[in-house]
């Protein structure tokens, strides 16, 4: 707290805060973004983010499902230019 130079009360208040509404559907999506990942292991964000559209009928920004691929463990492979 002494580094970071906040009051060790705000501290603990962020640390135990409640999940937002944003927090839990990145989840939700990630969960299904594996899903998807695990059957097709050769798609990219973007297809990824088509393969939502059209079978979950969600839309979500190409940059919300690439920053939920980056956090993954595995992340989606990128494809070398030619």
């Amino acid at each position: 707290c002494e580094i970071g130079g906040i009051a060790r009360s705000s501290y603990y208040k962020w640390l135990h805060h409640a999940e937002t509404p944003n927090e839990r559907f990145n989840e939700e999506l990630a969960e299904k973004l594996e899903r998807f990942h695990e059957k097709h292991p050769d798609m990219g964000y973007r297809r990824l983010n088509d393969k939502l559209r059209h079978d979950e009928d969600i839309q979500v920004n190409d940059k919300r499902i690439l920053r939920i691929c980056r956090k993954k463990t595995d992340p989606v492979q990128l494809k070398e230019p030619v």
